[in-house]
Protein backbone atom coordinates (compact mmCIF):
# COMPACT_ATOMS: atom_id res chain seq x y z
CA UNK A 1 0.00 0.00 0.00
CA UNK A 2 1.24 3.79 -0.95
CA UNK A 3 0.13 6.50 0.51
CA UNK A 4 0.01 10.26 -0.78
CA UNK A 5 -1.48 12.34 2.55
CA UNK A 6 -4.92 11.07 2.39
CA UNK A 7 -4.76 9.59 -1.16
CA UNK A 8 -4.04 5.64 -0.67
CA UNK A 9 -3.17 3.89 -3.29
CA UNK A 10 -3.71 -0.22 -2.97
CA UNK A 11 -2.38 -3.27 -4.98
CA UNK A 12 -3.72 -5.80 -5.47
CA UNK A 13 -1.47 -8.53 -7.73
CA UNK A 14 -4.45 -10.83 -9.62
CA UNK A 15 -3.38 -10.66 -13.73
CA UNK A 16 -2.48 -6.94 -13.14
CA UNK A 17 -2.28 -4.95 -10.56
CA UNK A 18 -6.14 -3.82 -9.38
CA UNK A 19 -5.19 0.14 -8.09
CA UNK A 20 -7.70 1.68 -5.80
CA UNK A 21 -7.53 5.16 -4.39
CA UNK A 22 -9.75 6.55 -1.80
CA UNK A 23 -9.77 10.52 -1.23
CA UNK A 24 -12.26 12.52 -0.18
CA UNK A 25 -13.51 15.62 -2.01
CA UNK A 26 -14.91 18.60 0.11
CA UNK A 27 -16.56 21.34 -1.41
CA UNK A 28 -17.81 20.08 -4.64
CA UNK A 29 -20.81 17.57 -5.18
CA UNK A 30 -20.61 14.01 -7.37
CA UNK A 31 -22.02 15.95 -10.51
CA UNK A 32 -18.97 18.77 -10.48
CA UNK A 33 -16.60 15.46 -10.40
CA UNK A 34 -18.39 13.02 -12.80
CA UNK A 35 -17.81 16.07 -15.38
CA UNK A 36 -14.75 16.36 -14.92
CA UNK A 37 -14.11 12.93 -15.09
CA UNK A 38 -16.11 12.40 -18.46
CA UNK A 39 -13.56 11.98 -21.13
CA UNK A 40 -15.56 13.53 -23.80
CA UNK A 41 -16.53 16.40 -22.25
CA UNK A 42 -13.71 19.30 -22.41
CA UNK A 43 -12.48 19.49 -18.97
CA UNK A 44 -10.29 16.23 -18.80
CA UNK A 45 -8.07 17.03 -21.04
CA UNK A 46 -7.24 20.46 -19.51
CA UNK A 47 -6.38 18.60 -16.22
CA UNK A 48 -5.43 15.23 -16.84
CA UNK A 49 -1.76 15.71 -17.82
CA UNK A 50 -1.87 11.70 -18.73
CA UNK A 51 -4.33 12.34 -21.20
CA UNK A 52 -3.20 12.77 -24.95
CA UNK A 53 -6.50 12.01 -26.39
CA UNK A 54 -10.14 10.28 -26.05
CA UNK A 55 -12.12 10.22 -28.57
CA UNK A 56 -15.93 8.77 -28.89
CA UNK A 57 -15.91 6.53 -31.62
CA UNK A 58 -19.56 5.94 -31.27
CA UNK A 59 -22.43 5.88 -29.25
CA UNK A 60 -25.14 2.91 -29.01
CA UNK A 61 -28.88 3.40 -28.61
CA UNK A 62 -28.28 1.06 -25.98
CA UNK A 63 -26.18 3.64 -23.58
CA UNK A 64 -22.72 2.03 -24.39
CA UNK A 65 -20.00 4.21 -25.67
CA UNK A 66 -16.99 3.46 -27.86
CA UNK A 67 -13.78 5.21 -27.02
CA UNK A 68 -10.18 5.24 -28.14
CA UNK A 69 -8.19 6.56 -25.14
CA UNK A 70 -4.60 7.66 -25.57
CA UNK A 71 -2.04 8.33 -23.04
CA UNK A 72 0.70 10.48 -22.96
CA UNK A 73 4.65 9.14 -22.76
CA UNK A 74 5.44 9.52 -19.38
CA UNK A 75 9.20 7.77 -18.33
CA UNK A 76 9.47 4.95 -17.94
CA UNK A 77 6.07 3.88 -19.82
CA UNK A 78 5.82 5.04 -23.70
CA UNK A 79 2.83 6.07 -24.76
CA UNK A 80 -0.40 4.16 -24.82
CA UNK A 81 -4.05 3.19 -26.01
CA UNK A 82 -6.93 1.10 -25.75
CA UNK A 83 -10.32 1.16 -26.95
CA UNK A 84 -12.90 0.93 -24.36
CA UNK A 85 -16.86 0.51 -23.53
CA UNK A 86 -18.76 2.02 -20.76
CA UNK A 87 -21.71 1.59 -19.34
CA UNK A 88 -22.18 1.21 -15.72
CA UNK A 89 -21.55 4.48 -14.12
CA UNK A 90 -18.11 5.62 -15.05
CA UNK A 91 -16.31 2.35 -15.82
CA UNK A 92 -14.85 0.84 -18.72
CA UNK A 93 -13.20 -2.14 -19.78
CA UNK A 94 -10.70 -2.88 -22.95
CA UNK A 95 -12.23 -4.53 -25.86
CA UNK A 96 -11.43 -6.11 -28.87
CA UNK A 97 -12.25 -4.11 -32.29
CA UNK A 98 -11.72 -4.59 -35.70
CA UNK A 99 -11.41 -0.69 -35.94
CA UNK A 100 -7.64 1.18 -36.19
CA UNK A 101 -4.73 -1.35 -35.66
CA UNK A 102 -1.79 -0.16 -33.09
CA UNK A 103 0.37 2.65 -34.94
CA UNK A 104 4.01 2.44 -33.97
CA UNK A 105 3.73 5.69 -31.76
CA UNK A 106 1.57 3.73 -29.18
CA UNK A 107 1.44 0.58 -27.44
CA UNK A 108 -1.71 -1.01 -27.41
CA UNK A 109 -2.50 -1.92 -23.35
CA UNK A 110 -5.94 -4.12 -22.17
CA UNK A 111 -8.08 -2.42 -19.79
CA UNK A 112 -9.17 -5.33 -17.34
CA UNK A 113 -10.63 -2.62 -15.65
CA UNK A 114 -11.07 1.08 -15.31
CA UNK A 115 -13.56 3.19 -13.66
CA UNK A 116 -14.67 5.69 -10.81
CA UNK A 117 -16.86 5.39 -7.72
CA UNK A 118 -18.48 8.66 -6.70
CA UNK A 119 -20.79 9.19 -3.57
CA UNK A 120 -21.89 11.74 -1.75
CA UNK A 121 -21.18 12.13 1.80
CA UNK A 122 -22.90 15.25 2.74
CA UNK A 123 -24.14 18.32 0.93
CA UNK A 124 -20.71 19.95 -0.04
CA UNK A 125 -18.77 16.19 -0.13
CA UNK A 126 -18.00 13.25 -2.27
CA UNK A 127 -16.33 9.98 -1.54
CA UNK A 128 -14.04 9.07 -4.72
CA UNK A 129 -12.78 6.04 -5.18
CA UNK A 130 -10.57 5.12 -8.77
CA UNK A 131 -10.33 1.50 -9.65
CA UNK A 132 -7.19 1.14 -12.18
CA UNK A 133 -6.31 -2.54 -13.46
CA UNK A 134 -4.69 -2.55 -17.05
CA UNK A 135 -2.09 -4.91 -18.73
CA UNK A 136 0.49 -2.45 -20.08
CA UNK A 137 2.03 -4.86 -22.64
CA UNK A 138 5.49 -4.22 -21.46
CA UNK A 139 8.21 -6.54 -22.67
CA UNK A 140 11.21 -5.43 -21.06
CA UNK A 141 13.82 -6.91 -18.63
CA UNK A 142 12.43 -7.49 -14.81
CA UNK A 143 14.69 -4.47 -13.42
CA UNK A 144 12.41 -2.17 -15.79
CA UNK A 145 9.31 -3.66 -15.17
CA UNK A 146 10.22 -3.03 -11.56
CA UNK A 147 10.36 0.71 -12.06
CA UNK A 148 7.35 0.70 -13.90
CA UNK A 149 5.46 -1.38 -11.16
CA UNK A 150 6.50 0.98 -9.09
CA UNK A 151 5.72 4.11 -11.24
CA UNK A 152 2.14 3.22 -11.70
CA UNK A 153 0.29 3.79 -8.28
CA UNK A 154 2.23 7.58 -8.42
CA UNK A 155 0.77 8.50 -11.96
CA UNK A 156 -2.54 7.37 -10.85
CA UNK A 157 -2.15 9.51 -7.62
CA UNK A 158 -1.09 12.29 -9.45
CA UNK A 159 -4.16 12.16 -11.44
CA UNK A 160 -6.19 12.50 -8.03
CA UNK A 161 -4.19 15.44 -7.26
CA UNK A 162 -4.69 17.03 -10.49
CA UNK A 163 -8.35 16.29 -10.41
CA UNK A 164 -8.87 17.66 -6.83
CA UNK A 165 -6.98 21.04 -8.13
CA UNK A 166 -9.42 21.15 -11.14
CA UNK A 167 -12.29 20.73 -8.83
CA UNK A 168 -11.01 24.08 -7.69
CA UNK A 169 -9.73 25.77 -10.22
CA UNK A 170 -12.66 24.65 -13.56
CA UNK A 171 -16.22 25.99 -13.68
CA UNK A 172 -18.41 23.32 -15.18
CA UNK A 173 -20.68 24.92 -17.81
CA UNK A 174 -24.29 23.94 -16.19
CA UNK A 175 -25.54 21.93 -19.52
CA UNK A 176 -22.84 19.02 -18.20
CA UNK A 177 -24.16 18.61 -14.98
CA UNK A 178 -26.19 15.71 -14.92
CA UNK A 179 -28.75 15.83 -12.10
CA UNK A 180 -27.44 12.65 -9.85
Amino acid sequence: MTSFSDIIAVGDNVMADLLKFFPLFQNTNTAVVKALLTPWLPYRLQWDDLMQKCDLIKEFDNGYRLMHHVTKKKFPLSARDSYEGDRIFMAARSIQTAGPTPTSDVVRTYQHLGGYRICSTGENSVDFTMYFQCDLNVKVPSFVQKLIDRAKPKFMCDKVKALRKALTTFKVDPAHIEKM
